[in-house]
């Protein structure tokens, strides 16, 4: 396993600058947050991605794909702005699902591997038949965009979700029984799954069943802690997760992937405190993986 970081631990820093801070703390990889990518997707930089990337000497194997909509104005409510592979309303859903694929054929360019795409459904459902359209609107949406990640070669890992705090609504993918069913469906070996370790505990799932069902089909990781209650992406060791029990279930799985921390409940403090936070990250992450004691 390798260890990386998203972009967004520093994410009021320029791309660059972030990924520049995340090699000097140790990492060789970073997933490029939704916001970071964005940038670059709508100021087609990506030779200057390509080039800071070769300059520095980091690996961004996968991003993530944008989570709230590129095309919405900013002063909507973000509830009005998320991205929705299910919308029912085909114009914005088609628009979203023409946005991963452009997104696909710029990442063969920069040298992205995978994207992490959200399942559509997040507002929940209160039925069977509410769950079923929700299904079927992702198995069309991710049929459309299966079709250009085989052709540029690109994965597509799509994320276990979980439920929103204070509504009593279900919502849909939050196992990895549910996530292997719709890519059954869907049909492509580029369809895999991104295990977010955070959303898989706050709804009370065994992350290690998870992960021994999943199986090959993880393709990527969010890897943070919580304290069960709320989707707090901690650092490990900081919430209630049985990290050992985890890492012996990737290992039992012969998981030889990116072990990416996601960790926005750890970068709402100074620049200083940070570049302090990351190298402790980076300490965890070696614990973890068995390279070092800490």
């Amino acid at each position: 396993m390798e260890l990386s970081i998203w972009s967004n631990f520093y994410n009021d820093l320029h791309y660059g600058e972030a990924l520049r801070k995340i090699k000097e703390s140790g990492f060789n990889f970073s997933e490029l947050s939704d916001s970071h990518f964005a940038y670059i997707f709508m100021k087609k930089e990506f030779e200057k991605l390509i080039e800071i990337k070769e300059k520095i000497k980091i690996n961004t194997y996968q991003i993530h794909a944008p989570i709230l909509s590129l095309y919405e104005p900013q002063e909507k409510e973000i509830i009005e702005r998320l991205v929705d592979l299910a919308d029912i309303r085909k114009e914005i859903r088609e628009r979203e699902v023409n946005c991963i694929i452009e997104y696909i054929k710029w990442c063969k360019v920069a040298g992205v591997e995978c994207i992490v795409v959200h399942p559509g459904g997040i507002k929940g459902y209160d039925t069977w038949d509410e769950f079923k359209k929700i299904e079927d609107l992702n198995l069309e949406s991710f049929k459309k965009i299966a079709e250009k990640s085989e052709k540029e070669k690109i994965k597509i890992a799509i994320e276990n979700c979980g439920l929103k705090i204070g509504t009593k609504k279900y919502f849909p993918y939050k196992t990895a029984e549910e996530l292997l069913q719709l890519i059954e469906k869907i049909g492509s070996k580029y369809i895999g799954i991104c295990l977010d370790t955070s959303h898989a505990n706050v709804v009370k799932a065994n992350i290690n069943e998870f992960i021994k069902t999943a199986k090959e089909k993880i393709y990527a990781t969010h890897i943070s802690d919580n304290l069960g209650e709320n989707d707090d992406h901690l650092f490990p060791f900081s919430g209630k997760i049985n990290w050992k029990e985890v890492i012996d279930a990737l290992d039992e799985i012969k998981f030889n992937g990116i072990l990416n921390f996601e960790v926005p409940g750890e970068n709402r403090c100074p620049l200083e405190i940070r570049d302090i936070k990351i190298k402790y990250a980076f300490k965890i992450g070696s614990y973890l993986i068995g390279k070092t004691n800490l």
